[in-house]
């Protein structure tokens, strides 16, 4: 979206706006598209985030564009002291659902365009619905996922690792807090045997946050001969976006699920097989042609389907390891043959 709105308005200034704790901002770091990125922590107090966005009155913005999943009721209201004239806005569909918010919306839509989240419909083009919304014309350029990737060597050398020498796996999923979207560790355990046993010139890498280390590796360790576990590199919890990009850049392939992680590696069209359950798939799957997707369709197969769940209600609902349980083993390790050969 960023890529057509640059092509359609070139003497624009495009303005990032980040603060959560996931380091999102890195995805387009130092990148041309981007005039200049602000911070404020979404765990700011209340006056610090008065403070922030008034001053971005100074900036005299023309529009604030608000993905659904990047607007929080704070930074909807923000846009209105930061005196922004025009919000265009998806309507999440979860917001007509509750009739509070959905007064609440209605009353924060002045000076607004809501558009609607339409059911089946990629995330890429729900951001470019936000484009037409703006320009008021149909937009039919189709920009690739991008990431403006440098890479940090250091980061292998940390690891002893050189370029396409390593296998990069993916364990946890939803920051280790649902267990709902991953594959169970005793797969994971029996693959990376597997993996060890076949395919022993490949190192075998561990990516992740510390809430996957915390809740998925650690499980997965379980499953690891002794054998296994020394030749294992974990690098979980120590890695930020940046680090992230560069060891994804160096692997021969990847395997992990519907994950930031996935979208990088799919955006680098790097070998990639995903992991896919209760996700709507329509919504988030990868595009490019390196990237291959395999289902676990048992009986919360697309249950996230146009947000009829998230991954917190099925995990209310005692829902864990089991929704991913029936991929098996022997499927993922046929499809890392077929790329790795």
């Amino acid at each position: 979206m960023i890529q057509a709105w640059t092509k359609l308005y070139p003497d624009d200034e495009i303005h990032l706006l980040a603060g959560n704790a996931f380091g999102a901002e890195f995805v387009l770091h130092r990148s041309p598209l981007i005039s200049k990125t602000h911070f404020i922590s979404v765990n700011a107090s209340g006056f610090e985030k008065f403070a922030f966005f008034r001053s971005l009155r100074a900036e005299k913005f023309d529009v604030a564009v608000l993905p659904f999943d990047a607007q929080p009721n704070f930074l909807v209201a923000g846009t209105y002291i930061a005196r922004i004239p025009l919000r265009i806005r998806h309507l999440h569909p979860a917001v007509l659902s509750n009739r509070f918010k959905a007064v609440a919306t209605i009353f924060l839509s002045t000076k607004t365009h809501l558009v609607p989240v339409l059911a089946g419909r990629h995330e890429t083009d729900l951001n470019m619905d936000l484009l037409r919304a703006y320009h008021r014309q149909p937009v039919t350029d189709v920009f690739p996922t991008i990431v403006n990737w440098q890479e940090h060597p250091e980061v292998l050398s940390k690891y002893n690792l050189q370029s396409n020498q390593y296998l990069l796996i993916q364990p946890g999923a939803a920051n280790g807090l649902f267990k709902v979207k991953a594959w169970p560790p005793q797969h994971f355990g029996k693959l990376i045997s597997q993996l060890h046993e076949n395919f022993s010139q490949y190192k075998i890498v561990l990516v992740g946050d510390q809430g996957d280390l915390d809740t998925n590796i650690s499980e997965l360790y379980q499953y690891l001969p002794e054998k296994v576990k020394s030749v294992v590199i974990n690098t979980a919890g120590e890695t930020n976006i940046p680090d992230l990009l560069t060891l994804i850049k160096g692997a021969s392939l990847i395997v992990c699920h519907d994950s930031g992680t996935m979208h990088l590696a799919d955006a680098l069209e790097k070998p990639l097989i995903a992991l896919y359950g209760p996700t709507d798939f329509s919504r988030t799957r990868p595009l490019k042609p390196t990237s291959t997707v395999l289902f676990a369709k048992g009986n919360y197969f697309n249950a996230m389907y146009n947000f009829k769940y998230t991954e917190s209600e099925l995990s209310e609902m005692g829902i864990g390891y089991e929704a991913m349980a029936n991929l098996s083993v022997d499927e993922v390790l046929k499809s890392i043959t077929d790329k790795l050969q």
